[in-house]
């Protein structure tokens, strides 16, 4: 997007005052803000995630996350 309004000004001549630069920097920096917070936390669920499934509990023994210690892995 910012592209498309460089691209604007400069093959077209659109004139952007110092304000309007403020604006659309305000603009395009919060919304890549919001984009990498969302792509953050997901990458954390999913690190959060694959560190539960393979957790081993306090007897040393993998903790297959069933209840009474059964071994087998539930199917989905």
């Amino acid at each position: 997007m910012v592209h498309s309004i460089l691209i604007s000004v400069v093959v077209f001549g659109h004139s952007v005052m110092w304000w309007q630069w403020v604006g659309i920097l305000s603009v395009f920096g919060g919304l890549t803000l919001s984009v990498r917070a969302k792509y953050a936390a997901k990458k954390g669920s999913v690190e959060t995630r694959a560190d539960t499934k393979g957790a081993v509990n306090g007897s040393g023994a993998a903790s297959s996350g069933v209840a009474g210690g059964d071994s087998r892995k539930k199917e989905r």
